[in-house]
């Protein structure tokens, strides 16, 4: 999360008067409202989706500033159908994640959650930045936002280096347990410590 544009003033930490109250200061496009609401986030968003629409490469650059991030800058394949069907595997990963998600709800609730068709059908960033801003209905909107935000969440657990190195150093110490069968498990004998 971009810390620079979260003001920490706003969010709400005292007790609530209305339990279901929501505060959406840390994630903007996750307000129902938000559209409504008018703010520059909403301004850039209109901005940049027009921008992708008119120039190709404007969408090329977006979807490669995305998925690679500077560290990775000679790693991947920046030309656009490759950027954008990696984009589309996130996007269905989101749609995997709201679905098992609703499955945790009781059976007679779910129908009422269920991410509409034209949402979940879709798995293009700039089709579903068209359906956020100019679809019918707040509902659908609100879902193709949702669906983009969901993405990009998994898109910065995945490059998270903390995430990936908090695996891998997890990962070599359970290699390191399994290869060595002493029972101090490769701990160095201290004195005063005891020895089995």
């Amino acid at each position: 999360m971009n810390q620079s544009w979260v003001n920490p003033h706003r969010i709400k930490n005292g007790p609530k008067e209305d339990i279901w109250e929501v505060d959406y200061t840390a994630h903007p496009l996750l307000d129902p409202e938000f559209a409504a609401k008018g703010s520059r986030l909403l301004y850039l968003t209109r901005l940049n989706f027009r921008r992708m629409v008119r120039d190709e490469s404007v969408y090329q650059q977006e979807l490669a500033r995305i998925f690679l991030p500077h560290r990775d800058d000679q790693a991947g394949d920046t030309r656009l159908p490759n950027l954008a069907a990696r984009a589309g595997e996130y996007l269905r990963e989101a749609d995997i994640y709201l679905a098992s998600t609703i499955e945790l709800l009781p059976a007679g609730n779910r129908e009422a959650v269920m991410p509409q068709p034209l949402v979940t059908d879709c798995n293009d960033v700039r089709d579903l930045m068209g359906i956020a801003i100019h679809g019918e209905g707040e509902r659908l909107r609100y879902e193709a936002r949702r669906k983009l935000c969901l993405a990009q969440m998994l898109i910065q657990i995945d490059q998270s280096r903390i995430i990936q190195d908090r695996g891998n150093s997890q990962r070599g110490s359970v290699e390191t347990h399994q290869a060595d069968p002493r029972p101090d498990r490769g701990l160095p004998h201290r004195p005063g410590r005891l020895q089995h």
